[in-house]
């Protein structure tokens, strides 16, 4: 798995987490717990008071708390998953000028996340659904319109709020 902090300012402007999101996010190592501590009054989500209280403990027991906050939500792991699969996308796609190969993140991402059938036209080696021929191309004209598909992507799932 991709193990880099997403800052909670970026994932905010973008959607609105639920603690079920939190939970993954903290034990996957995409969250900073303090970044979530601080930030906990303007998540708007029931429970803060009590997660807030939670902050003078260690960080074990504010991910237990967590974890208590998440069992109450019901909401499908599938679901917490995607909507990790799409910030992880974005957060990647805002920061690929810093990374070397960026599409392999794109690649790691999809393997990671069990070949979402979601991001399946965003890998290099799945062949284009849509009748792109990639062997008419050059590899940079070919990287370019993954890099283009990915922005429509992310532009679809995880534009910032208005």
């Amino acid at each position: 798995m991709i193990s880099r902090f997403v800052p909670l300012a970026f994932i905010s402007a973008r959607h609105r987490l639920n603690w079920s999101e939190i939970l993954l996010g903290l034990e996957e190592g995409w969250l900073n717990a303090s970044d979530v501590l601080a930030s906990i009054p303007s998540l708007g989500l029931p429970g803060a008071n009590e997660a807030k209280g939670g902050a003078s403990s260690s960080p074990n027991d504010f991910v237990a708390l967590v974890k208590k906050l998440s069992v109450s939500e019901s909401i499908a792991t599938d679901e917490v998953r995607l909507s990790w699969l799409r910030i992880l996308m974005a957060w990647i796609f805002e920061n690929r000028e810093q990374i070397v190969d960026p599409l392999s993140l794109v690649d790691q991402l999809y393997a990671d996340f069990n070949y979402p059938d979601e991001i399946y036209d965003l890998i290099r080696f799945n062949v284009p659904r849509d009748g792109y021929r990639s062997q008419d191309h050059t590899p940079e004209e070919n990287a370019t319109r993954l890099v283009r598909l990915w922005r429509d992507y992310c532009a679809e799932h995880m534009s910032p709020k208005a």
